[in-house]
């Protein structure tokens, strides 16, 4: 098994893609998660994971940052840019945290 070198990741973004946050649009935001990373040339310091449920159903989709240890609840596909923004430090913090 290989051993990546994970030193200079400074946010890690987990996406509930649990079937109740699926079907609230989770898919699409994890995607536009990764493109508003990406476009921000952001890719090699901050890492997505798509998790199972997170057991947050009701507030879904849930989105955690850690090593902040912040959790977003309602995240859909048209606030990823600003979710992104609002991790890394640059923009106004609009959600609601959990």
């Amino acid at each position: 098994m290989a051993i990546k070198e994970l030193t200079h990741i400074s946010h890690v973004v987990f996406i509930c893609n649990g079937d109740t946050c699926m079907s609230k649009g989770s898919d699409e935001t994890t995607s536009r998660i990764r493109k508003a990373i990406a476009d921000r040339a952001l890719h090699e310091s901050t890492r997505t994971i798509r998790t199972r449920c997170m057991g947050e159903c009701s507030t879904g989709p849930t989105v955690f940052v850690a090593p902040a240890n912040t959790w977003y609840q309602g995240i859909v596909p048209e606030m990823s840019e600003e979710l992104v923004e609002s991790i890394v430090g640059a923009g106004p913090v609009g959600f609601v945290h959990l």
